[in-house]
């Protein structure tokens, strides 16, 4: 199966994970995003961490992702891109607390 297949087949779960996480880490994510100001424009026009907290988060939960990370790797080596093809590109606080309001620059 190639790489791309079986991440068709786990990107609801990624997604599923990674909020779980977020919401459970959004404190200490927040106060490093906004220390280093290293908040990542989305297509939902809204922010998301930095690819590396979110690729160090993933790594370890879904067994399948150490075959098709370096395969993805090897297609493009660009954190943001690898996070967008893992469909983990859009803003977590949007899906977390969609009635909520967030503080003026959207973080």
């Amino acid at each position: 199966m190639s790489a791309m297949t079986q991440l068709d087949e786990i990107k609801d779960q990624l997604r599923h994970k990674w909020l779980e996480y977020y919401q459970k880490n959004r404190a200490w994510i927040r106060e490093v995003n906004d220390y280093h100001d290293s908040w990542i424009s989305t297509a939902d026009r809204g922010y998301r961490p930095d690819s590396f907290i979110i690729l160090a988060a993933i790594a370890g939960w879904i067994p399948e992702l150490s075959g098709i990370l370096p395969e993805l790797c090897d297609q493009s080596a660009n954190a943001s891109r690898l996070i967008d093809k893992l469909g983990l590109n859009f803003d977590p606080e949007k899906v977390l607390f969609p009635e909520s309001e967030q503080d003026e620059d959207g973080k």
